[in-house]
C-alpha cells in the first residue's frame, strides 16, 4: 500500500496549521487595525502577534526577516521625522509610513502563499459558496507570484555564476541584459503553462472540488480570530484597554 502514501512538504510544517479562510480573515483584520490604530505600540503589539503566529506556523525564517524589514522602517520614520522634519524629506517619511503599515498584512499574505496550497484555498472558498469568476483568477495568481520567485532565484545564480554581483547598480546594462529580459520572458512563459496546468487538472469542472488534506476550523483557528478582533480592538482604541 506505499502507493497510497502522499508525500507531505516538510517546509509547510509548524505548531499549527491553519484554515485559509482563517488566514484571509486576519489580513482583513490587520489591514483595518493598522490603518486605523493611531499608536505606535498598538502596531507593535499587532506586528509582534503576526510574526509569531507566522513563527508557529513555521516560517520562523521570513519571520525574522519581515521583523527586522518593519524594524527597520520604523526607525528611518522615527529618524526623518524628528531631524528632518522641516524639508522635504517630510515627503519620504510619509512613504516610509505608509510602506511601513503594509508590512504586516504583507507578511500574512505571504504566509497564506508559503503554508497553504492552492487546493485547499480552492476547497475553502466552495464552502463559502465564492463565485469560480474569483476562486480561479485568485488561485491561479497566488501559485504565479512562487513560480515567478522560482525563476528570480535560478536567474540569480547564473548571474552569479558569470561573475555579476551587485545588481543594477554595480552592472546596469549587463543587469538589464541578464536579469530583466529573461524575467519578462519566464513571466510570459509561467502565466502560460499555469493556464494549461489549471486547464488540465480540472480548474473550470464545475462539480463540488474534493482535497487530500481536510479543510475545516480547529481550535487554533478560533484562537486566532480571537486574538485578532481584541488586536483590532486594542489598535482602534489607540492602544488604551479601558
Amino acid at each position: 500500500m506505499n502507493f497510497l502514501k502522499v508525500k507531505v512538504d516538510k517546509k509547510r510544517q509548524g505548531f499549527i496549521k491553519l484554515d485559509p479562510r482563517t488566514l484571509f480573515l486576519l489580513i482583513l483584520f490587520s489591514n483595518i487595525a493598522i490603518f486605523i490604530s493611531s499608536s505606535i505600540y498598538s502596531e507593535f503589539i499587532l506586528m509582534a502577534s503576526i510574526l509569531l503566529l507566522c513563527a508557529c506556523c513555521g516560517i520562523l525564517g521570513f519571520s525574522l526577516k519581515m521583523g527586522a524589514t518593519y524594524f527597520i522602517f520604523v526607525l528611518l520614520d522615527i529618524l526623518i521625522s524628528r531631524y528632518f522634519g522641516d524639508s522635504w524629506m517630510i515627503y519620504v517619511a510619509v512613504g516610509i509610513r505608509f510602506i511601513r503599515k503594509v508590512i504586516p498584512a504583507g507578511t500574512l499574505g505571504a504566509a497564506l502563499i508559503q503554508t497553504v496550497r492552492v487546493s485547499e484555498i480552492m476547497v475553502s472558498f466552495s464552502k463559502l459558496l465564492v463565485p469560480r469568476t474569483i476562486t480561479i483568477p485568485l488561485t491561479v495568481l497566488l501559485r504565479y507570484f512562487p513560480s515567478i520567485g522560482e525563476d528570480r532565484r535560478a536567474i540569480k545564480k547564473a548571474m552569479a555564476m558569470r561573475g555579476l554581483r551587485g545588481g543594477f547598480f554595480m552592472h546596469p546594462v549587463r543587469t538589464i541584459e541578464c536579469f530583466y529580459v529573461p524575467m519578462m520572458m519566464s513571466a510570459s512563459r509561467r502565466a502560460d503553462e499555469l493556464s494549461c496546468a489549471a486547464i488540465t487538472r480540472g480548474i473550470e469542472n464545475p462539480k463540488k472540488r474534493t482535497t487530500l488534506t481536510e479543510v475545516r476550523f480547529r481550535t487554533a483557528d478560533y484562537t486566532c480570530m480571537l486574538c485578532a478582533a481584541a488586536v483590532t480592538v486594542l489598535c482602534i482604541r489607540g492602544g488604551s484597554i479601558w
